[in-house]
């Protein structure tokens, strides 16, 4: 099957396309064709990545045929993988049990502070509000009662189903989240970058609780990069190997399972202290970082972590993700300070956007050992 070379781009406004722009890959004019040396993995990178922003285009063919299936080589790379993993199953890591006391001291306190936020929720008075969506319609809703879900379900189920996150007055809102005011609601689907960093900073909150349950240390940072996310835990105890990947993998598919719902508090720098004083981490942040009366908290099944926010609805939404590398860093990546245990990853809506992410990776790799067998 042949390829088409030409791509035309209908927005320019992601600092990505500058760095794509520098690699000769895209011309700065709007609407201009690739070079015919583009390669397949770099077009569907483009269009994982960016579907809103690009049109591909039937046009001149490359003279090199793309056949998406496995070659014989893949196929064989996958078979040993497969083979190897089941190897290293028997003296890996496994799921603590019991988990480590913190983690039922903190939901304690969550609980406790939860009931409070629900009473003082329900003694705000239901003052009709007006919600005006991107088109300039308008629907009337209530104040502290109304979410950004429940206005999207009005509209369709399969919008609410598909949208990630909510912007209301150009601020990020989780979809549970009640509307306060009159306002201006945008909902965000993957083909948005906003929603995609949520949507990852998310599945970091995932694979941090399926660390805490593994591995038992204090979990540091968790933010979303450019295509995935990462979490670093303080786990000196011993060191974490890529044998142990298969083990979180298979824990954050139960977790996805259990469509365990994000939920958000907003506490008191004292309650928070007393929430994470096991955490000498987040401890130095709530010191060092918050000078606010209150900050957020996030949680999703037994996982509680100070966040900014905002979430999907529930780990559900995560239905494919792949732990892709692990290393270690510093703390706040000072060479003096304590070392950690970073471990990276990506996800995605749906299984088949992994498989294609992983075929680019594939062929991204492929291209490598190319030009390395050519110096």
């Amino acid at each position: 099957m042949h390829f088409p070379t030409l791509i035309y781009i209908n927005t320019f406004t992601n600092p990505h396309w500058a760095s794509m722009v520098d690699y000769g890959l895209i011309t700065p004019d709007l609407g201009q064709a690739l070079s015919p040396s583009v390669t397949y993995s770099e077009l569907m990178m483009i269009k994982l990545f960016y579907p809103w922003r690009t049109k591909l285009m039937h046009c001149k063919e490359v003279s090199t045929p793309f056949q998406p299936t496995l070659s014989p080589l893949s196929k064989t790379k996958a078979m040993k993988e497969k083979k190897k993993k089941a190897e290293d199953t028997s003296g890996t890591v496994s799921e603590l049990n019991p988990w480590p006391e913190f983690i039922q001291k903190r939901i304690n306190l969550w609980d406790k502070y939860k009931t409070q936020y629900q009473e003082q929720l329900a003694a705000k008075p239901e003052l009709s509000i007006v919600v005006t969506l991107p088109d300039g319609k308008t629907v009337e809703a209530k104040a502290w009662r109304t979410t950004p879900y429940d206005v999207a379900k009005g509209i369709s189920q399969g919008l609410a189903d598909s949208t990630i996150i909510a912007r209301v007055n150009n601020e990020l809102w989780d979809l549970d989240r009640p509307l306060e005011g009159d306002c201006k609601l945008e909902l965000l689907r993957w083909d948005n970058t906003d929603a995609q960093a949520v949507f990852w900073h998310s599945s970091a909150h995932m694979l941090g609780e399926a660390m805490e349950r593994v591995y038992g240390g204090c979990l540091c940072y968790g933010p979303p990069i450019e295509e995935g996310f990462y979490y670093d835990m303080y786990y000196p105890e011993k060191g974490i190997s890529s044998t142990d990947f298969h083990v979180l993998e298979g824990l954050v598919k139960k977790i996805a399972k259990e469509k365990q719902p994000f939920e958000r508090l907003e506490l008191t720098k004292e309650q928070l202290l007393e929430m994470f004083d096991y955490n000498p981490f987040k401890v130095r942040i709530l010191n060092e970082k918050v000078n606010t009366p209150t900050t957020t908290v996030y949680r999703c099944g037994p996982l509680i972590d100070l966040c900014r926010g905002p979430h999907v609805r529930h780990t559900g939404k995560v239905k494919a993700l792949k732990v892709t590398k692990n290393s270690a860093t510093y703390w706040e990546g000072k060479a003096d300070a304590e070392s950690l245990q970073r471990i990276y990853g990506v996800s995605f809506p749906e299984p088949k956007q992994l498989k294609e992410w992983e075929m680019i990776q594939e062929e991204a790799a492929k291209r490598d050992h190319r030009k390395i067998g050519r110096v």
